[in-house]
């Protein structure tokens, strides 16, 4: 699933957003991405865990269309999510305080990524203009 949701929230979504502006189209692609993690819900997750993914998955939305940008390939983010879905299988046992924890920290990581990025980001484009 991972290879899917890629090419459209990384891939088609931010391309034709893209005359909305780039920040505009990093952050509705990462919303529309994190909603759809409120269908765990149906699947029997609880209202918090849920809502912890979706802010997790808001995040991880924004750091993949950086990254996306910034490498020019959709591939790179493709395997990190990959990489990222196996991981939370083979710990999905740590549903209590720990998996809470280690969301947190997560989620705390990829909010300072995604500020790195972000800064190196809009600094590379506008080293180009200025070109």
């Amino acid at each position: 699933m991972g290879f899917a949701e890629e090419l459209y929230f990384r891939g088609i979504i931010p391309r034709i957003l893209r005359s909305n502006g780039r920040v505009f189209s990093i952050l509705l692609s990462s919303f529309l991405f994190s909603v759809g993690h409120f269908f765990n819900l149906l699947a029997g997750a609880s209202v918090g865990m849920t809502i912890l993914q979706v802010v997790f998955a808001f995040i991880f939305g924004v750091v993949a269309v950086e990254i996306r940008m910034l490498s020019g390939s959709i591939g790179i983010v493709v395997v990190w999510h990959f990489l990222h879905n196996f991981l939370s299988l083979i710990t999905v046992s740590n549903q209590g305080v720990f998996g809470v924890l280690l969301g947190i920290f997560q989620g705390t990581v990829l909010v300072l990524y995604a500020l790195y990025l972000r800064k190196k980001l809009f600094n590379d484009v506008g080293a180009k203009e200025a070109k």
